[in-house]
């Protein structure tokens, strides 16, 4: 589950403050703050962060804005599990959660990053292992989580994006105005634009063909 603040809430000294949190477990959490870093906690300290208490794991290196997002992830290779996140500006980040350490980061969006997929299942796909981070206008960046690499952008669309389904090399985007869009994510190419009714036959004939297919 992810929180946000609409005021300061608690108090860090100085002009640092909290703007989202990301629980855990029943006892840690991961803090966002305004500026740009992130820190990990636990419930007991957070109830007296309002007086002299800071989390003492703070991130090495802020973003440039607020974060306004946080998410979840593991390195299926390492087992090493991380922390995915973007700030008010577009810029996105990848954590260690044992260390806090900024693993990578990178400017990618012009409105913030809303939500992280792992698709860790898509066997034998070229995605298998990749974070769809998507921003709030529904553009996608694809980024290669075994070795932190960002690799391409996919073009947002004026309806708000609803549905990612995966098949193969196929990425299908469904949107909220009843309008999908197929690309081929290992030519890099866009196919066709195609409405709903014709989406669900696609989905339908690939799995048909023993081609899985797979719909976040």
């Amino acid at each position: 589950m992810l929180w946000k603040s609409h005021d300061k809430g608690p108090n860090i000294p100085g002009d640092k403050h909290i703007t989202c949190m990301l629980p855990l477990e029943l006892t840690h959490i991961v803090l966002g703050y305004s500026d740009g870093t992130i820190g990990r906690s636990s419930f007991a300290e957070l109830v007296h962060l309002n007086s002299t208490l800071a989390p003492e794991d703070v991130s090495d290196i802020p973003l440039d804005g607020f974060i306004v997002g946080l998410h979840i992830a593991q390195n299926d290779r390492t087992g090493e599990r991380l922390i995915v996140g973007g700030a008010d500006d577009g810029s996105v980040a990848i954590w260690s959660l044992e260390s806090m350490k900024t693993l990578a980061r990178w400017v990618l969006f012009i409105s913030p990053l809303q939500r992280v997929l792992h698709l860790r299942h898509d066997k034998g796909g070229p995605l298998r292992g990749c974070l769809l981070c998507i921003a709030g206008d529904g553009t996608i960046a694809v980024i290669a989580l075994d070795d932190y690499q960002f690799l391409y952008m996919v073009p947002g669309a004026p309806a708000p994006l609803i549905k990612v389904c995966t098949s193969g090399d196929n990425l299908l985007l469904l949107y909220g105005d009843d309008r999908a869009r197929l690309w081929d994510v290992k030519t890099l190419e866009f196919w066709r634009s195609m409405n709903m009714e014709k989406a669900k036959e696609y989905s339908t004939r690939a799995v048909g063909q023993n081609c899985p297919s797979r719909c976040i």
